[in-house]
């Protein structure tokens, strides 16, 4: 090899590395945002629990259980609100990610099917997160049907 391969290859190498360290740095910051949300919902499902708990207790007829219906609703809302946040992550994550991918390969001048390729990756992601939504809010929604 020839000094001028060993620099592109260092160069190349250490574009890979920043590159990477790019990526790591946008799936933890998506991690957290999602933490902190997760954070968030499960401090208020604790909340709105108890809450709707305490009302549950006072239940001695169908009318008194009918008149709580008005205190679930809000539970299902802040499901909703919370998938539609977990899927606002995931999206803004994947367009970050894609981005970065996108000025990769322009870089090295790969395939130009190649971002095409990656976007269609991301988009099958994006699918099944949106598939799995359904499933979260179900799983938020466990509490209060558990309470009513």
């Amino acid at each position: 090899m020839t000094l001028n391969s060993f620099e592109t290859l260092a160069a190349a190498n250490k574009q890979a590395a920043e590159a990477f360290m790019q990526m790591s740095k946008i799936c933890l910051e998506g991690a957290e945002r999602l933490l902190s949300l997760n954070l968030a919902a499960m401090r208020e499902v604790m909340e709105d629990s108890a809450a709707v708990a305490g009302t549950l207790t006072d239940i001695k007829s169908m009318q008194d259980f009918q008149a709580i219906q008005p205190d679930v609703a809000p539970m299902m809302e802040k499901a909703v609100a919370y998938t539609r946040n977990v899927q606002e992550i995931a999206t803004r994550t994947q367009d970050e990610l894609s981005k970065l991918m996108n000025v990769q390969f322009a870089q090295f001048d790969l395939d130009p099917q190649a971002p095409a390729a990656w976007n269609a990756a991301m988009e099958m992601f994006t699918k099944g997160a949106q598939k799995a939504a359904p499933a979260t809010v179900k799983a938020a929604a466990k509490p209060a049907r558990k309470a009513a």
